[in-house]
């Protein structure tokens, strides 16, 4: 597959962007393209040159087509190429339906295992259950990994290892609501995985993580949820982070009592970041201000793309 360019612009004129987060003076650059098979005009998809401080990882921001667009999210993927990060934001099919729909109380067993890895290869692991193998069936080119491979091989190819893989310990998954980016490091040997707002895989009543949470995992995992989110209670959250990157959580703004930690570094060196902080009145809610406030949430972005980051092999 190949892919039409649309554009190949500054940043600033690109897309409507806060001044402090993409400065002139940063000339970062953003291209904007939509893949050759999309099934609607929301599966645009954007790649953002980074200033050249972190060449050696690339940030692959997942957009699963929920009728939003990468667009709606520059203003986190602008901060990440500001701090030096070649950045792709990809587009890929996924379900209508909310996890927690799709798979109520983790029923048929393993789902959301079963669920997040056909979103992430496109093979289909519901054969006898009509509702979730329709789902899937007729998209293993819309995956997580077709388009990814594909979008890599039109922009940044440099990211391929010579058998046409992505170079895996290289790149670093983000997703808003990012049970997806946290799936993969379990099943690929990916350097670091963000999950920007809650995810809530597991049996609600009473509520315990879905089982592939407990998969062992040599990737480290970033949350930031705030306590109001509405599709993922705080308590759920941290349930299913617990068993991903176990720690205590920190609170990095609004009204917070945060334990004391000598020694230790930024919000304690913690991966559960939590917040109670207002949202912006443009904001649809509290689990989309987590990724679009910057002038609250730029700090904690920061700590979670760079925190403890090894130089890339």
């Amino acid at each position: 597959m190949k892919r039409a360019l649309l554009a190949l612009v500054p940043l600033a004129a690109a897309c409507a962007v806060e001044p402090e987060v993409a400065s002139q003076s940063q000339a970062s650059s953003v291209v904007a393209f939509y893949p050759s098979d999309a099934e609607a005009p929301h599966e645009l998809e954007l790649a953002y040159s980074g200033s050249g401080a972190n060449p050696g990882y690339l940030v692959v921001f997942l957009h699963g087509g929920d009728g939003n667009v990468p667009l709606d999210y520059t203003t986190f993927l602008a901060h990440a190429a500001n701090l030096g990060f070649p950045v792709l934001a990809i587009s890929y099919h996924a379900p209508d339906q909310t996890m927690g729909v799709m798979c109520p109380n983790s029923a048929p067993a393993d789902c959301e295992d079963r669920m997040r890895s056909e979103i992430f290869d496109g093979q289909d692991l519901f054969p006898g259950n009509a509702t979730l193998r329709n789902a899937f069936v007729g998209h293993p080119t819309t995956s997580i990994r077709s388009r990814l491979i594909d979008a890599l091989e039109q922009k940044f190819s440099n990211f391929l290892g010579p058998n046409g893989f992505p170079r895996w310990k290289n790149l670093i998954f983000v997703g808003h609501g990012g049970g997806n980016a946290v799936w993969i490091s379990k099943h690929r040997d990916i350097p670091r995985a963000l999950s920007i707002g809650p995810f809530g895989d597991g049996n609600t009543s009473p509520f315990t993580p879905a089982s592939w949470v407990d998969d062992p995992s040599v990737a480290d995992a970033f949350l930031l949820a705030h306590q109001n989110d509405p599709y993922t209670s705080l308590g759920n959250a941290l349930a299913i982070f617990d068993a991903i990157a176990p720690g205590s959580s920190y609170c990095v703004a609004g009204t917070c009592m945060n334990p004391l930690c000598p020694g230790q570094g930024q919000y304690c060196d913690s991966r559960q970041l939590t917040t109670s902080a207002p949202k912006l009145a443009s904001s649809q809610n509290e689990h989309y201000d987590v990724i679009m406030n910057s002038a609250v949430y730029a700090p904690a972005w920061t700590y979670m793309l760079t925190h403890d980051l090894p130089p890339a092999p």
